[in-house]
């Protein structure tokens, strides 16, 4: 008995990180103008991280390029998480 469990217990969970996959290829969608904005807002987001890290600024530069570096961030994952959420028909459709 215990070794039916695990078999079903081990279906789950393959079949769990299989969902995840499938979520996970959601993400590249090159129709929708939401995909182009956050690899943009990620790429800035890089940039501005490596300005703050190489670039001798003062204190208050500093403090403006990461906060701006920051906010690309979070906005590039919510964005990234709106891809995730919403069915690749709907976003291809809606661009269209």
């Amino acid at each position: 008995q215990s070794s039916a469990s695990a078999i079903r217990h081990g279906a789950r969970v393959a079949s769990g990180y299989h969902g995840r996959l499938m979520k996970l290829s959601r993400l590249f969608q090159p129709r929708n103008p939401l995909f182009w904005l956050m690899l943009v807002l990620n790429a800035l987001s890089l940039l501005l991280a490596w300005v703050v890290r190489n670039r001798p600024l003062n204190g208050w530069g500093m403090a403006l390029v990461a906060t701006f570096a920051i906010g690309n961030a979070v906005v590039g994952m919510w964005l990234a998480w709106r891809l995730l959420r919403e069915p690749a028909s709907i976003a291809s459709d809606s661009v269209r």
